[in-house]
């Protein structure tokens, strides 16, 4: 691949990484249209977080930098398609070219999950531990403990197991998504974390040891 590729944009309120898939529905004719397009021409497509707007309708502000979407698998189906996408490379708009039927731009491909400078060994670690509380800390509400899942030795595979696991808003998942680097991108999912572990261990006091203290 060039590192400036021409493709539709697709306004999402959701997120898509390298190497997740995830489930679309696509009804409005615009995307149906947009779709056919990619389906003929054997091309991909880019999802973008909406920044601002909504998603059936009208016109969106989205994020400038997303990831590219490749077509899995696709169902024709009533109301038009339902598409399986996985993703691939994430990506900057350059310059949007058309918005005549669907959005189209020129962007600049960025790579992966992990690019130089890539993460130091010291914060991979401090990451799997960060994975660990977060996970234990989910669990608390099912008294079942996790310290010894097999948590990735990979990098790319450690850094696509946290994004799965992570009920983050996909604002705070937009600014890792964002980084430029392994390093930051790593540093910025172990802040994530830990906000979200100290989260559900504030709740778990909150909802269980108050209510007993309550009872008591």
């Amino acid at each position: 691949m060039s590192n400036i590729i021409k493709i539709p944009i697709f306004p999402l309120n959701t997120i898509l990484f390298p190497g997740m898939t995830l489930p679309l529905k696509i009804f409005e004719n615009r995307y149906k249209t947009m779709i056919t397009d990619c389906i003929n021409n054997h091309s991909l497509f880019g999802i973008c977080l909406i920044k601002e707007g909504d998603e059936v309708g009208g016109s969106a502000e989205f994020f400038g930098i997303g990831t590219i979407a490749k077509i899995d698998k696709i169902w024709e189906v009533e109301y038009g398609y339902d598409i399986k996408v996985v993703g691939q490379e994430i990506f900057k708009i350059q310059k949007i070219i058309d918005q005549e039927d669907y959005v189209y731009a020129e962007v600049e491909l960025l790579g992966s999950l992990n690019e130089k400078p890539y993460a130091s060994e010291d914060k991979i670690l401090e990451l799997k531990l960060s994975v660990e509380d977060y996970l234990n800390s989910i669990n608390l509400f099912e008294n079942e403990w996790f310290n010894k899942i097999n948590i990735p030795q990979n990098t790319n595979s450690l850094i696509y197991f946290v994004l799965s696991r992570l009920q983050s808003d996909f604002f705070d998942l937009q600014i890792v998504l964002e980084q430029l680097s392994g390093q930051s991108r790593v540093e910025k999912l172990i802040k994530l974390l830990n906000k979200e572990t100290r989260a559900n261990q504030l709740r778990f006091v909150d909802e269980f040891i108050g209510n007993k203290s309550i009872l008591n």
